[in-house]
């Protein structure tokens, strides 16, 4: 038998296939906003950088409380490890937070100049060298030592802050984008440190020329340089992105 199709059946199928791309054009514009930017763009992009740069020129610096107890003054000898596990490269500062060089000796095992009762000494360490102390005598005392939790700051270690220790080209930043950090101090002024996409440092780098079309994403990021002594200094991060 031979079927005919009748002319409403055409005109039905062509309204519901209409219908159905016109569900598809609005659910599309509902997620296409006026706002919408790449994935890489803006804070992604700033993100990168800052992460990168911390990763490469961050390291960490400890310092743990020392409680020598004596019943007689003199100079001990032990090993500070025991107390302090960390402390391959360590100097040692007074209750003030002081150097202590004079009480203490590292060049022939641990020596440390002691008062009978509860001596406080504090020990800081890191991966850099520190003095080894100018203590001299034979230890004629025996004490008991004890050391509390040390505390462990992160900052940036400013000998980091080169080319070769950045190693700028393996980042993981998109191929077709770039970005400048300069480090700034407190007030905005350079500290001299700066570096681009492309291996670019020093003059070349803070004075690098960006096209008046491009579109510029900037911000500023906290900071701050640590040296071996657990000393703090507040920075900017300046970061640019294009």
């Amino acid at each position: 038998m031979i079927q005919i199709q009748k002319k409403g059946d055409v005109h039905i199928d062509w309204v519901i296939s209409i219908g159905i791309f016109l569900t598809f054009v609005i659910v599309l514009l509902a997620f296409i906003k006026p706002g919408y930017e790449p994935n890489y763009e803006g804070e992604v992009l700033i993100n990168i950088v800052e992460n990168e740069l911390m990763e490469r020129s961050e390291w960490k610096v400890g310092r743990a409380l020392l409680n020598v107890n004596c019943e007689n003054s003199g100079i001990v000898k032990f090993n500070i490890k025991d107390y302090v596990p960390e402390a391959n490269n360590f100097k040692i500062l007074n209750k003030n937070f002081e150097p202590a060089t004079s009480f203490y000796s590292t060049s022939d095992g641990f020596k440390l100049k002691v008062n009978s009762g509860v001596n406080q000494y504090y020990v800081v360490y890191s991966d850099s060298s520190y003095p080894s102390g100018t203590l001299e005598g034979i230890p004629n005392v025996e004490c008991n030592a004890a050391a509390a939790n040390p505390i462990i700051v992160r900052g940036i270690k400013k000998e980091n802050l080169n080319l070769g220790d950045l190693k700028l080209d393996k980042w993981d930043y998109p191929e077709f984008r770039h970005f400048r950090v300069m480090v700034l101090d407190s007030e905005g002024k350079s500290k001299n440190y700066c570096f681009a996409k492309g291996s670019i440092s020093g003059s070349d780098c803070e004075q690098i020329k960006i096209p008046e079309q491009i579109r510029i994403f900037a911000a500023d990021k906290g900071a701050f340089f640590l040296d071996q002594n657990m000393v703090k200094e507040q920075v900017i991060l300046n970061i640019l992105v294009w």
